[in-house]
């Protein structure tokens, strides 16, 4: 067998009659930043550079048969010209006195600056105001100073002002002065005063007028004081140390009767003002339902809870001021054996004679067992029990106690 060996593994041109090279469209690097193509016909055209001519964005390179970019320059933060790095990106000042333009990314020569201007930032030449004086002395024109055009000057239109006690009439630039006489003027001022120091006070509409700062003002006089030939004299509004009532508010009087020491609402719970004194009612209107007002003008219950009030007709039962203290509506019904005793204010038990009082064996309406007698009161008697409590009991009607027994 013969082995045949393909001479052209990529193919064959004709009518060149010669292998190919390369696949169309491939690329290699060549070196020196070089790079070329096979064409369609399976070879390599002529070599290229890789640049592309930009400074600016680094140097390309042929790497791994592909054009790669470069590192941009470093600058310095200037930016960058098609084939250059900027030294600037503004006007500098090169001394005190000059300065350099920034033309297309470049610093130009040092220049001089005008007379009277010194560079400042950003190469600028501007008047130095600080050193400069624009003041012409002339108080009818208004001076300054501006960096971009030096001193500037504009005549006061028209203005008054005072001027060593006397007013400065300014037209146009040029002033004439208005003697102000003994009143002067104020510095600053537009006007003459109208008054001086030595202007006597005198009275208008119940105030004092005096002479403040060349002008006249009126002051109204303290609390219990009115004005009389320019002066605030003491005037008696109220009798010393008397204590009244302003509504419920409790004024006291001072010691010269001229005004109030104490002037304020009366507080709670005695917030009612009567005869100069905080009180808690005046009536029994201001207390409310249930409550009365007493003789030292405080609410009090109708009556203590739980008293006593009467018996019913019946004897049966008996009222009592109930636990709000406002009425005698609370009925008590006595129990079986009791009735309602006046005198007792409550309940008692009934005696009967021959039976014993509180389930004890003696009989003949005496104390019972575990009884000691205590009292005979008319048709009531009155036990102790061991405990030490005391069984006070009712007599039977026609019966009275007697010799520790009712009969």
């Amino acid at each position: 067998n013969t082995v045949v060996i393909n001479p052209c593994p990529l193919g064959c041109q004709q009518p060149e009659n010669r292998c190919r090279e390369c696949n169309p469209g491939q690329t290699q690097c060549v070196g020196n930043g070089q790079i070329r193509t096979c064409g369609a016909n399976g070879f390599y055209g002529a070599p290229t550079s890789c640049s592309d001519g930009n400074f600016c964005n680094g140097t390309e390179t042929c790497q791994n048969n592909q054009c790669v970019g470069g590192a941009p320059p470093n600058c310095n933060g200037f930016g960058c010209q098609q084939n250059r790095c900027n030294n600037c990106n503004g006007g500098q000042c090169a001394s005190g006195t000059q300065f350099m333009t920034c033309d297309n990314g470049l610093l130009s020569a040092p220049r001089n600056c005008p007379t009277n201007q010194v560079c400042q930032g950003g190469g600028n030449c501007l008047f130095n105001c600080a050193a400069l004086n624009c003041n012409d002395n002339n108080s009818c024109t208004n001076d300054s100073c501006s960096p971009t055009a030096g001193c500037q000057r504009s005549n006061v239109p028209n203005r008054d002002q005072c001027v060593n006690g006397d007013i400065q009439s300014c037209t146009n630039g040029v002033f004439n002065n208005q003697d102000c006489g003994a009143n002067g003027c104020n510095p600053g001022s537009t006007f003459c005063n109208a008054c001086n120091a030595n202007t006597p006070a005198t009275c208008q509409n119940g105030q004092r007028r005096v002479c403040v700062n060349g002008q006249f003002q009126n002051q109204s006089c303290p609390q219990g004081q009115q004005c009389q030939n320019g002066a605030c004299v003491n005037v008696q509004v109220c009798t010393p140390l008397q204590q009244t009532c302003a509504g419920n508010n409790r004024q006291v009087c001072n010691a010269q009767g001229t005004g109030f020491t104490t002037n304020a609402p009366c507080p709670a719970p005695t917030n009612i003002c009567s005869g100069g004194q905080c009180v808690e009612c005046r009536n029994n209107a201001d207390c409310g339902a249930g409550r009365t007002c007493n003789a030292f003008n405080r609410c009090i219950s109708f009556c203590t809870p739980g008293s006593f009030n009467a018996c019913a007709a019946n004897g049966q039962s008996f009222t009592r001021c109930n636990a709000a203290g406002s009425a005698f509506n609370e009925v008590v019904n006595c129990g079986a054996g009791q009735t309602c005793s006046a005198a007792q204010q409550g309940c008692v038990t009934t005696l009967v004679p021959g039976v014993p009082v509180g389930g004890g064996l003696g009989g003949g309406g005496s104390c019972g067992i575990g009884q000691t007698f205590l009292s005979c009161n008319g048709t009531t008697l009155s036990c102790v029990l061991g405990d030490d409590r005391i069984v006070t009991s009712q007599c039977p009607a026609g019966t009275s106690c007697n010799g520790q027994r009712c009969q």
